[in-house]
């Protein structure tokens, strides 16, 4: 896997507490393939679950980026992809996850 070229930002975005989703990412060995993991279950994190946009504005401001260059990468087109639209973010939906 190529790692993202430093004009580019990831994030991983997961309802809950981020620690399951730290885990499976170090597992796949693809842990240093985001900059952040923005878990609403976490302190200072976001309150609320998808399709609330908040995670996903968190980590836009997180790393600078305005909501429009952000495209989100989900399997749920009624929370990934609403909390997307919510935030104003491109969205594509994939399947078999």
């Amino acid at each position: 896997m190529a790692l993202p070229s430093r004009s580019t930002f990831s994030a991983v975005v997961p309802d809950g507490n981020g620690i399951p989703a730290r885990r499976k990412l170090a597992a796949l060995g693809a842990a240093a393939l985001f900059d952040a993991v923005v878990a609403s279950g976490e302190p200072g994190a976001p309150g609320a679950l998808k399709p609330s946009p908040e995670g996903y504005l968190a980590a836009a401001t997180l790393h600078g980026v305005a909501p429009a260059e952000c495209h989100v990468i989900g399997d749920r087109e009624d929370a990934d992809g609403e909390a997307a639209r919510r935030a104003g973010m491109a969205f594509r939906r994939v399947s078999g996850l």
